[in-house]
């Protein structure tokens, strides 16, 4: 399942929620996709099909060592991710952040976005420990002429990142 910030994909062909959306769908083949703006109002999960078995759940958005933003509202969203409808550590095995920084300690805070969000959730939380870049190709559609970005790979610093399960990214088990 897919979890991400914008209200809808940016018109914005470098917006990194909209590439990286893009390119975690590709390399998951996940349909599930979801939102913030969508809980809990219209997105109920329903847990007897969407959430049978221990799901990885991707969580696309613009962050810090302290919280998620949703950037169109400025709201942080980690307790809006607390309270979606249907999501436990019975049936979700872990959450995978591609965010920026949310692995990160905070001066201000002796933990940071990820590990409070794991001690939450009690649920094991995968978090980029510095600034997360996707890395794009510019495509352009020969029916309409139009350039759009393509999703190629991640990386964090100088190294490349799978980010698929977790990968490259720092745990964060409950405590």
């Amino acid at each position: 399942m897919i979890i991400f910030e914008n209200s809808k994909p940016s018109d914005v062909a470098t917006d990194f929620v909209t590439i990286a959306l893009g390119l975690i769908k590709k390399l998951t083949g996940e349909k599930t996709v979801y939102n913030f703006n969508m809980f809990p109002q219209e997105a109920k999960l329903n847990p007897t099909t969407e959430l049978t078995t221990k799901n990885i759940i991707y969580l696309i958005a613009h962050g810090s060592p302290t919280s998620i933003v949703n950037c169109s509202s400025g709201s942080e969203l980690g307790a809006k991710l607390a309270g979606i409808s249907g999501i436990t550590n019975k049936n979700t095995g872990k959450i995978v952040l591609v965010s920026c920084s949310t692995g990160q300690l905070a001066s201000t805070n002796p933990s940071n976005f990820a590990q409070q969000l794991a001690n939450f959730m009690k649920i094991p939380v995968y978090g980029a420990n510095n600034l997360i870049t996707v890395h794009y190709n510019m495509v352009q559609d020969s029916n309409t002429n139009e350039q759009y970005a393509v999703g190629q790979s991640f990386s964090i610093g100088a190294n490349s990142v799978a980010v698929l399960n977790g990968d490259g990214l720092t745990q964060f088990n409950p405590i």
